[in-house]
C-alpha cells in the first residue's frame, strides 16, 4: 500500500504572517523604486 505523501498545513497565523512578509517585501521594492537613495529634496 503506496501512503500519500504527508503535507503539513498552515495554522490561520502562519498564513498571516507569511502574507504580511510578502506585502512588506513589495512595499519596500515600490518604496525603494519611488524614493531612490539618491533623490534630494529641492527648495521651491
Amino acid at each position: 500500500m503506496i501512503m500519500p505523501a504527508f503535507e503539513p498545513v498552515m495554522s490561520f497565523a502562519d498564513t498571516i504572517l507569511d502574507q504580511g512578509g510578502e506585502i512588506s517585501t513589495k512595499l519596500d521594492m515600490v518604496r525603494i523604486e519611488k524614493f531612490p537613495r539618491s533623490a534630494q529634496k529641492a527648495l521651491r
